[in-house]
């Protein structure tokens, strides 16, 4: 790229903050984006505020550019002007935030030392904010060029809950940003099922999700046990971690499903384990900003129930590419999973469709295109041309 005096441009210089980069949604899309980003434009750096983790190591592995600070709170003076420091000494230009600390942390940090362009990326529609937080993100939106919402529902709530300016939004969706293979016919590979034990012919319901209340797994173990009495061929295979680890396996156990429910703590290879699977869940319960793990399983061609909350019905095209269902209804869940469990061509006919969406909407080139765009469309700045 070529500038009007003849020479290179350098790379504009991105710097993705993030509080932490354990495993999780916003995580992998963080990941997703930094190493997705056309390198000859954008050089991405990702600083984690308070601590790394499975997602950083990951990063750092594959060469990304990755600082741990080890800061925890933007109240202490201290923090904040090591914060300002780190970034005077490093040339930024864009500055691309992920989640309310660092939205709040990094952002008042930049506009201190002068970042030239501040960017905030809303994962999901908080619901338990406090007067103050909404406040917070209020006053600190008009000095953001833009705030990404994964969806509409996270649009709509970031308008009307924390009244910020329509303009300063845009929706760009979440991409899946692993390698996802082809499922020619509902075909499953068998070895990585036998590993975890899990016969060839059950149906394989999984869930990824962090393991929290609003996740529902509660809700979802009710719904197995009915599934089990429909159809004693099936597992529910539980990927993820979470406080509430150890009381689920309890009621697991409780419910007489634990032989057939495997939980798998955290795992890495989760295009693998969708690869043995026959169904995509996430039965949250109050708030769900899009839901990358119901994409994540359309891209391998997997059907897919969630609850109607949140973002889940942008992804799911109920009676098309899956199911949806009210939240904290076992019943209704069991239904859901009972009718694809017993009908083949409709599990093959809805994992095609999924697949055709996912393509459509939620590919990782398109996210990475939008994101592309809307940084190229911010203004000139007097030290860098952003724009090509």
């Amino acid at each position: 790229m070529m500038s009007e005096a003849g020479s290179f441009m350098q790379p504009v210089n991105v710097l993705h903050a993030v509080e932490d980069l354990k495993i999780g949604g916003m995580e992998r899309v963080i990941a997703s984006i930094v190493t997705g980003l056309d390198p000859v434009k954008y050089a991405a750096h990702v600083l984690c505020l308070t601590r790394g983790g499975t997602v950083a190591d990951e990063l750092i592995r594959q060469g990304v550019p990755v600082t741990i600070l080890g800061l925890d709170n933007y109240h202490r003076p201290g923090q904040l002007l090591a914060l300002c420091r780190w970034l005077r000494g490093n040339n930024c230009h864009i500055l691309h935030t992920h989640g309310y600390f660092a939205g709040v942390f990094a952002r008042i940090a930049g506009l201190w030392v002068g970042v030239p362009h501040i960017i905030t990326h809303v994962h999901s529609a908080y619901v338990d904010y406090q007067s103050k937080n909404r406040c917070m993100e209020k006053v600190l939106s008009f000095w953001t060029d833009r705030v990404i919402c994964v969806s509409r529902t996270v649009q709509e709530w970031v308008v009307e809950a924390e009244r910020i300016d329509r303009g300063k939004t845009c929706v760009i969706y979440n991409g899946a940003g692993l390698n996802f293979p082809d499922r020619p016919n509902g075909f499953v590979s068998t070895a990585l099922r036998r590993t975890l034990g899990i016969p060839d012919s059950d149906t394989v319901f999984t869930v990824v999700a962090s393991l929290t209340s609003n996740k529902g797994h509660h809700v979802l173990l009710e719904a197995f046990k009915s599934v089990l009495a429909a159809h004693p061929d099936a597992t529910l295979l539980v990927v993820g971690d979470g406080p509430r680890r150890t009381e689920i396996e309890t009621r697991a156990r409780q419910l007489a499903i634990d032989r057939k429910a495997i939980f798998t703590g955290l795992r890495t290879d989760i295009d693998a384990l969708l690869g043995i699977s026959d169904v995509c869940l996430l039965p949250s319960q109050f708030r769900e900003g899009l839901g990358l793990a119901l994409i994540e399983a359309m891209a391998t061609g997997l059907p897919v129930i969630g609850t109607r909350i949140g973002g889940i019905p942008e992804v799911i095209q109920d009676g098309e590419n899956g199911f949806l269902v009210p939240p904290g209804n076992p019943g209704a869940l069991a239904d859901a999973m009972i009718r694809i469990a017993k009908d083949r061509d409709l599990k093959i006919r809805m994992g095609r469709r999924g697949r055709q969406i996912y393509e459509e909407k939620f590919s990782l080139s398109e996210m990475i295109r939008q994101i592309e765009t809307l940084y190229a469309l911010l203004p000139e700045d007097q030290n860098h041309a952003l724009t090509y």
